[in-house]
């Protein structure tokens, strides 16, 4: 269906038309920004596939492009433009850790806040500008959410004066964060808007309580393991949800599920 839409002529000339207009604005907005003075281009970000940098990549062919993140996911896409490293997570680290590392919505949910992304550019006055999106679902007025974010924010100006900054050292951390949360921390992500529009074009918040009989079944039927497991993936934190809805097994679950390599 989607092949016969976009395929349709009127709607491929639109979007044509319009894909051109966006990028003339953008690359008139990036000069406005001096952006253009900047060799090589750098991105800094939290990860984990880079794809505003790929997007500049082919806006920019002529351009060098580098990507720095705090974690990087084996890359689909080559560009000779492009080059990226990750912190606790690069290419050459092992399959199994990236997995592991794999449920950033947690990460993601405390880097947030009330700023809100550019949804395209126009140009008025002969300057481009962004039009902003009106959404605004940072819970920036609950006030453990702001204490959260205040503790990670002095805990990364401490970490910044370390002799010597340890990949390992974060890696442990995170995993330990998303792996072995506390319940305080994963009721303020449950209770919370968290804005999945760009991933999984949806608004979401909770989840649906796990249920012991299910999660029994799951150990002994595969298609009852499966539909448990793309429940567990699409809460945005599995571990989360098992700490908030069994606390008291959830230690022995996390142990069993790393042990076996199980497929959340």
């Amino acid at each position: 269906m989607a092949q016969t839409i976009l395929g349709d002529p009127w709607i491929a000339q639109t979007l044509e038309q319009r894909r051109i207009a966006q990028r003339d604005a953008l690359l008139s907005y990036l000069s406005q920004k001096e952006v253009m003075n900047c060799a090589p281009l750098t991105v800094a970000d939290i990860g984990w596939s880079g794809t505003i940098q790929d997007n500049l990549a082919r806006l920019m062919p002529d351009r060098r492009l580098i990507g720095h993140y705090f974690a990087l996911r084996p890359q689909r896409l080559r560009l000779p433009n492009n080059e990226k490293f990750g912190f606790i997570l690069g290419e050459q680290d092992q399959y199994r850790i990236g997995r592991r590392l794999r449920f950033v919505a947690p990460l993601e949910f405390i880097a947030t806040d009330a700023t809100t992304s550019a949804l395209e550019y126009v140009i008025e006055d002969g300057q481009s500008r962004p039009v902003m999106d009106e959404l605004v679902v940072a819970p920036v007025s609950l006030p453990a959410f702001s204490i959260l974010q205040k503790g990670v924010e002095v805990g990364i100006v401490d970490a910044a004066f370390l002799t010597l900054p340890s990949a390992s050292l974060a890696r442990s951390k995170v995993l330990k964060f998303l792996e072995a949360p506390p319940l305080a921390l994963v009721n303020v992500f449950f209770e919370a808007w968290r804005d999945d529009r760009f991933g999984g074009g949806v608004l979401r918040r909770g989840a649906p309580p796990l249920c012991p009989k299910r999660l029994l079944l799951a150990l002994v039927k595969k298609a009852e393991r499966r539909a448990l497991g793309i429940e567990l993936a699409e809460s945005g934190w599995p571990w989360g949800l098992l700490v908030r809805d069994m606390p008291f097994v959830a230690p022995l679950l996390r142990r069993l599920v790393l042990g076996f390599d199980a497929r959340l």
